[in-house]
């Protein structure tokens, strides 16, 4: 019975251990490019030499500030509208690893419930863009965070202001 007990113990605690753990020495970095144009990217299909429109910066940036003395974020994040589609693009963005990491928008209340989920982070070094929603209010969702899903921390924290 003994034997038994000891080898589900393994079979359970080995994996969730190394989902728990391996976060901490393991570093994933994307790098995406600027969001480009339908045209653009036809364009570069066809290889043809079309000039389209460039990514706009919008009015809102911010700095990455770390989550508590344990969870640690550093970059750039701004917001840029390409094709009519609004992004958020996190630029030399480098947070501490974790299991369960995603990406919201918050308003002033700071309640993960009334967020904006913008999906999981894809990495936690480099850059990536996240669309977000055509109707957000940027003047009402002005925070961007990197919140662990599974522990209810937040690792990193942007606040979006006007220019």
């Amino acid at each position: 019975m003994k034997k038994w007990l000891a080898i589900v113990v393994l079979v359970v605690c080995i994996p969730v251990g190394w989902w728990l753990l391996s976060p901490l020495w393991i570093n994933k970095e994307v790098n995406e490019e600027l969001p480009t144009s339908t045209e653009q990217a036809t364009a570069m299909e066809e290889k043809s030499e079309v000039i389209v429109e460039q990514p706009k910066v919008q009015e809102y940036t911010g700095m990455f500030v770390d989550g508590d003395k344990t969870h640690h974020a550093a970059g750039k994040a701004y917001t840029l509208t390409q094709d009519g589609k609004r992004f958020i693009r996190f630029e030399d963005f480098n947070t501490t690893n974790g299991p369960d990491l995603y990406v919201y928008m918050l308003d002033k209340s700071n309640e993960i419930a009334k967020g904006i989920n913008l999906g999981k982070l894809k990495g936690n070094q480099g850059n990536q863009n996240y669309e977000l929603p055509s109707n957000i209010d940027m003047e009402k969702y002005d925070k961007v965070i990197i919140w662990c899903k599974a522990f209810d921390v937040t690792f990193g924290t942007a606040e979006l202001k006007e220019i």
